[in-house]
């Protein structure tokens, strides 16, 4: 399902989202991402790697 981020919305609360849309669990869609652990969606706010860009561009148009 295609979620697309509201104005302003932070990078964490649109991944939440977008993972309760698609019926999977937070932490596992971190891990997915390959950014597991706690806090893991706060942290990509503060400093997003590059493969995870890379991925969220290529699957989330």
């Amino acid at each position: 399902m295609s979620i697309m981020p509201a104005p302003g919305e932070l990078l964490s609360s649109w991944l939440h989202r977008l993972a309760y849309a698609n019926g999977i669990p937070p932490h596992y869609f971190g891990a997915l991402l390959e950014a597991p652990g706690e806090n893991w969606s706060a942290r990509l706010d503060r400093a997003l790697p590059g493969r995870i860009l890379q991925l969220l561009e290529e699957h989330t148009h």
